[in-house]
């Protein structure tokens, strides 16, 4: 993409009314981290060269623009406009020169022909700022007060607001903003972009614990000097919204076509917050390790449909502790009233596919060549129905078929991304040339359900007991 006259932006899309959509989104799968050695807190257990005290401190979030239409802030269509208020004083400053002072901030002009880009406050317009050295283009806006910074990107209404400092970084051929904050006002951002603020406490402590082992993981694993941030605010990681608390507010007192139905539920989110927040604070700063104190990948996922699945046996990396367990719906653990419940939204769907449309849905994915030609998938019928094919829980690991009269195998999310489905725990029915697959769950079934832990919480099981529920053989550790 070329820098050019254009507008540019930052954020959002509607929350925490919307919380449940993001709770069923696929985690996808994470490559090319880094092995991050021992856990470097613990006395006596020998020490790693990662300081994961200091780098918890410093996470770098990459909030604008939005190249990719991944939940919840989907795709940008206008990259260089952003608009940032606060009810304090910012001040942006470049190289400890301080180029503006203003409760307004606005970046609204790209000049393409001097390659710079030009910044006006509420007042005035101050001289345009180079575009030209990524090595120097080092910018920070920050407030000297407790005041969130908000950020408005063109064409959204839903503007969110984030604590600590905002970065201006020039990332090839476009400026991106990336939010400076510590790990603790980071997972406050996290978790009421990931499960509802009226869950039981029990499992807002699980998600709380879950998401900044997560985030830890990858952030130590990606973490140098040099880099222009650590990862985004987006299901590509984990939802980022910021401060849920003034956003709720924000949209009552900007909320016009709000009805008054939509009012009451913003003020009682309002009104739950402070709990939610009490359940994600007593857990500062624990993490999950396995037994030699290392960090590892906690995946988590919307909803198993009963039974999670093991990491290794679909290619999950980095989540050892991740294997099958029996999940709430389960009459193994849960008596017939949680067994039947059925509360958890998707936990059954079915999608019908054609030949014909698997055929270009599997070339359109690279699953198969472009011409080559998709025969039928094996079915267990035709004996093809546990390992390696199949879990015990009933996870495709991998899915048999024929292409050109030959066998083959497409690994099991692949396929699942490919197909359109909702998860990798189905069964597959054939009539004529039509499929069918009918399933259970949302999301990769790797590591912690969230509505599995949900129903947990609601019978006050204890959020440490959860997490070892799902995460097999680990520690929770206090930084």
């Amino acid at each position: 993409m070329k820098i050019f006259s254009t507008y540019f932006f930052i954020f959002i899309l509607c929350l925490c009314a919307q919380a449940d959509d993001y709770a069923h989104l696929n985690r996808p799968v994470m490559e090319g981290v880094n092995d991050l050695g021992t856990y470097d807190a613990i006395p006596d257990k020998g020490k790693g060269s990662i300081d994961y005290g200091q780098i918890m401190e410093s996470l770098k979030i990459k909030i604008f623009p939005h190249t990719d239409d991944r939940a919840p802030h989907r795709k940008d269509t206008v990259l260089f406009y952003v608009k940032l208020k606060s009810a304090s004083v910012m001040s942006l400053v470049h190289q400890n020169v301080i180029l503006c002072r203003s409760k307004i901030i606005q970046f609204n002009e790209v000049d393409q022909m001097n390659n710079q880009i030009r910044c006006v406050d509420e007042n005035k317009t101050i001289p345009l700022i180079a575009l030209n050295n990524p090595i120097d283009f080092d910018y920070t806006i920050s407030t000297q007060s407790l005041s969130p910074i908000q950020v408005i990107r063109a064409k959204h209404n839903n503007n969110y607001f984030y604590w600590g400092s905002l970065l201006i970084k020039k990332e090839t051929d476009r400026l991106i903003l990336v939010n400076n904050v510590n790990m603790e006002n980071y997972i406050l951002g996290v978790i009421p972009g990931e499960i509802y603020v009226s869950w039981p406490a029990e499992t807002v402590s699980t998600q709380a614990v879950a998401a900044r082992s997560y985030a830890l993981y990858h952030l130590a694993g990606l973490s140098n000097t040099f880099r222009l941030f650590h990862f985004d605010d987006t299901t590509s990681y984990q939802v980022y919204i910021g401060d849920i608390l003034q956003y709720k507010k924000y949209q009552l007192a900007n909320g016009e076509n709000l009805t008054g139905e939509d009012r009451i539920k913003i003020m009682e989110m309002i009104d739950q917050l402070p709990a939610f927040f009490a359940a994600i604070e007593r857990t500062k700063g624990e993490i999950m390790v396995l037994s030699n104190y290392q960090v590892f990948q906690a995946y988590f996922h919307a909803s198993s449909g009963g039974y999670t699945a093991n990491a290794s046996d679909l290619e999950f990396g980095g989540c050892i502790p991740c294997q099958e367990v029996l999940d709430y719906c389960n009459d193994d653990i849960w008596n017939d009233e949680f067994a039947t419940a059925n509360l958890a939204p998707l936990d059954f769907w079915k999608v019908t596919r054609s030949k014909a449309e698997i055929e270009a849905r599997l070339k359109k994915s690279k699953l198969i060549g472009a011409n080559h030609r998709f025969d039928a998938l094996l079915l267990p019928e035709d004996g093809f129905n546990g390992p390696p094919y199949r879990t015990v829980g009933g996870h495709y690991s991998q899915v048999p078929m024929n292409i050109s009269k030959a066998l083959q195998a497409s690994a099991g999310y692949p396929f699942k991304s490919a197909m359109g489905l909702l998860n990798i725990r189905y069964e597959i029915f054939k009539k004529d040339d039509v499929y069918t697959f009918e399933g259970r769950g949302y999301g990769h079934s790797i590591g912690m359900s969230q509505w599995g832990a949900y129903f947990q919480g609601k019978k006050m099981i204890p959020y440490q007991d959860i997490l070892k529920h799902y995460y097999k053989d680990i520690q929770i550790k206090r930084f």
